[in-house]
């Protein structure tokens, strides 16, 4: 794994939220980590794979996407990449409906499938680097 442990990801999300709700106007105001779920149209998640890369997801859950921006171009055409996460597309909907979402934010209901996307367009690191979590940090203020 890189030089950025979950651990670290974890505090600097954690930081993130508190600044916002010390300094509301402090950040964009599309950031979702204090919100409640009747506010929120998008989630951020930090994913590590094979604990070797950290990627980053976004959830948009008005359009039925998973957006992952990854900052090594040498992943997003590994067929392995897109079999972790494929399953995305029914599992997530699934767990939505489990955890009562949509009985929340009954207006997101589609009968749209959900679609894994690759930002192709994402900043790009050298490979080597073990810049991949802080690209992730970062993405995540922006």
């Amino acid at each position: 794994m890189g030089w950025l442990s979950d651990d670290h990801i974890h505090e600097y999300l954690r930081l993130i939220s508190e600044k916002q709700r010390q300094y509301p106007n402090a950040l964009l105001k599309r950031h979702t980590m204090s919100k409640s779920m009747m506010d929120v149209d998008m989630l951020l998640i930090p994913v590590n794979l094979d604990g070797a890369h950290w990627v980053l997801a976004r959830v948009d859950f008005r359009k039925n996407k998973v957006w992952i921006y990854n900052s090594l171009l040498t992943f997003h055409d590994d067929r392995r990449y897109k079999l972790k996460f494929k399953p995305l597309e029914v599992i997530f909907p699934r767990w939505l409906e489990y955890v009562g979402f949509y009985n929340i934010r009954p207006e997101l209901r589609s009968a749209d499938p959900w679609k894994v996307m690759a930002v192709k367009s994402a900043p790009q690191q050298e490979s080597g680097t073990g810049d991949c979590g802080v690209f992730v940090l970062m993405v995540t203020m922006y």
